[in-house]
């Protein structure tokens, strides 16, 4: 069974073209082998074996990137692929204004700490991003960025447009969610799960 988790959610104010709407997603958190289905802002503590699901809706046309920052086996960062995959959209980052796009589940490891999920929306594509999302999806391997080429390329990208993150809200309720919104042609944001080593 299923635990839906986060609607999480992005949106690029006004005529000003950027942004997710509705980004959702869906937690599996094992609690004696079993599986239960709730709806969260992702701020929750999970455990080993937690499945976290997104769905996103964008309200403009545009290039969407979801990458995990994780924890490594021996304690150093652990960067993957999370969309576009193989396996949705017909492995492209490309997004449609109003269609929803759900994602293929990452499963959190046995590797305890802060799950980063930094989310990139850009009205067109992304040079350096295409082109490593396109080597892991070539490859065809468990998508994560182990060569520390590809992890230097993610690290720069990051810190080159760390200084406007995009507004943040989490929105509770019988549909809870997280916003983001940005100005512009590129939004940049995240979010933190809390991977832990004991249950919700």
């Amino acid at each position: 069974m299923v635990q839906r988790s986060p609607p999480v959610g992005f949106s690029g104010p006004g005529a000003v073209s950027g942004g997710v709407d509705q980004l959702r997603g869906v937690a599996d958190n094992a609690e004696g082998g079993k599986f239960d289905e709730f709806d969260s802002t992702g701020e929750e503590a999970f455990k080993a074996g937690s499945k976290i699901a997104f769905t996103v809706q964008p309200n403009a046309d545009g290039f969407l990137y979801l990458v995990e920052e994780g924890t490594g086996p021996a304690g150093p960062k652990k960067w993957s692929a999370l969309f576009p995959n193989p396996l949705d959209n017909n492995k492209s980052a490309q997004v449609t204004a109003g269609r929803v796009q759900s994602i293929t589940p990452m499963k959190l490891d046995d590797n305890p700490g802060d799950e980063v999920i930094h989310i990139v929306w850009s009205k067109e594509p992304l040079t350096d991003l295409e082109t490593l999302f396109a080597g892991e999806i070539a490859e065809n391997i468990d998508g994560v960025f182990s060569d520390p080429a590809q992890q230097t390329v993610l690290t720069g990208f990051f810190h080159r447009n760390s200084t406007s993150p995009a507004e943040r809200t989490f929105v509770n309720g019988a549909e809870p969610r997280v916003v983001l919104k940005a100005q512009g042609d590129l939004l940049i944001g995240s979010l933190i799960l809390k991977h832990r080593s004991y249950g919700r």
